[in-house]
């Protein structure tokens, strides 16, 4: 493995109790929902959830593979 990179920030992986949030859960964890795109020297990766879960946060994330 040369690199890796955990798509889901920590706040949708517990909920304020501490405790494990299960997917598929609108406020809790989502996936990597289209092929990551490398250009000029960045990753960018759209994550989210499908669809037939409801509705759930997503959002487009930068990565530099260099740091």
């Amino acid at each position: 493995m040369i690199w890796k990179f955990d798509a889901v920030l920590d706040e949708y992986k517990h909920d304020k109790d501490g405790k494990p949030i299960k997917y598929p859960a609108p406020e809790g964890k989502s996936e990597i929902i289209a092929t990551p795109v490398y250009f000029k020297d960045k990753i960018y990766v759209a994550v989210g959830q499908d669809p037939e879960h409801g509705e759930g946060v997503g959002r487009l994330m930068c990565i530099d593979p260099k740091a």
